[in-house]
């Protein structure tokens, strides 16, 4: 097997990979998002057969390439096709896949790598044996399979009181098709929370990349007044809470989990088996999150940095590497 970078004549085969466009399809970002800095890779076999795929994000500070999974996205997009029988020789594919990766970004010239993987990764090893830090991390991803009140009976009893209370006082939800409303509710709480956030590229997913075909939002409004936001993208096999918004001003806890709700059961109305809260590192986003219910699931991260990096790295991120 190899690997090598391909374009968007390889978009069509790249496609048939997730079995139909993907919710964070790599070309799509590219084109709009991250332009030149992100690569999109074929995996092949030895008759030329594209068998897999996946992107990095690479960008050149102080003369070094850093590599990264690109803002935004929850991991690498890893995809491959397993088509062994066997249970050992499904699993030494596995492993030879993630070799071939391994051996392959670590060739590319860089100063820092740090990605994520999917969590459908569990094998890990060759990036341990050659020396990476791997990481693990957490999301939370709910089931849809459930009827609705089932899945609403998996929310903390806060969290439910909270969406009863939003109701009653006269909190109105509805799908949102205008995206300039949710932006100006994303921005409203970076400010709150006085953390920086590209309106580039909130522009370029909101505006460029989103469609009706893999993306949604709802919004909640209280006299008239859009008080919280959620925006989720999705694909046939996963929908991910990709950007929220609220107003400390409204008083309303309940207005985000409601947003949040009604996202879930949308998701659920299209077929899609999971809800993914799309990572939950953060102390207090992991304990927002995990008030829904979802099951704590684990993703890997892998870093590298050459040695002046890994020096300054260990002091302010020293977690990671």
């Amino acid at each position: 097997m190899t690997i090598k970078e391909i374009d968007n004549q390889y978009e069509e085969k790249y496609m048939k990979l997730f079995g139909g466009p993907p919710a964070f399809n790599a070309f799509s970002w590219k084109k709009n998002v991250h332009g030149d800095h992100l690569h999109v890779y074929g995996i092949f076999e030895d008759d030329g057969q594209m068998i897999g795929a996946f992107h990095l994000n690479i960008s050149k500070k102080f003369g070094f390439n850093f590599i990264k999974t690109a803002h935004y996205m929850p991991d690498i997009g890893l995809v491959y096709l397993n088509r062994t029988q066997n249970e050992a020789n499904s699993l030494s594919f596995n492993k030879k896949v993630i070799e071939l990766i391994c051996d392959f970004i670590q060739a590319l010239p860089y100063g820092v790598i740090s990605i994520a993987l999917p969590p459908f990764v569990k094998d890990t090893q060759p990036f341990f044996w050659n020396k990476f830090k791997v990481i693990p991390n957490y999301t939370y991803r709910l089931s849809l399979n459930s009827d609705a009140a089932e899945i609403e009976k998996r929310f903390s009893p806060e969290h439910r009181n909270s969406i009863k209370k939003a109701v009653k006082d006269g909190v109105e939800v509805k799908e949102c098709t205008d995206y300039a409303i949710v932006k100006k509710m994303i921005f409203k709480t970076f400010e709150q929370k006085g953390e920086k956030v590209s309106i580039e590229n909130i522009d370029s997913i909101l505006f460029k990349v989103a469609s009706r075909a893999n993306s949604f939002a709802f919004t909640a409004t209280l006299n008239n007044e859009v008080i919280a936001a959620t925006f989720c993208f999705y694909d046939s096999n996963c929908c991910y809470y990709l950007l929220g918004g609220y107003s400390n001003d409204s008083g309303q806890h309940g207005a985000g989990a409601i947003c949040i709700y009604n996202s879930i059961l949308k998701a659920k109305s299209l077929g899609i088996p999971v809800f993914d809260f799309e990572g939950s590192m953060i102390k207090e986003v992991e304990r927002y999150f995990r008030s829904f219910g979802g099951e704590l699931t684990p993703y890997y991260t892998i870093n590298k940095a050459k040695l002046p990096f890994e020096i300054i790295l260990k002091f302010i991120k020293r977690q990671l590497f």
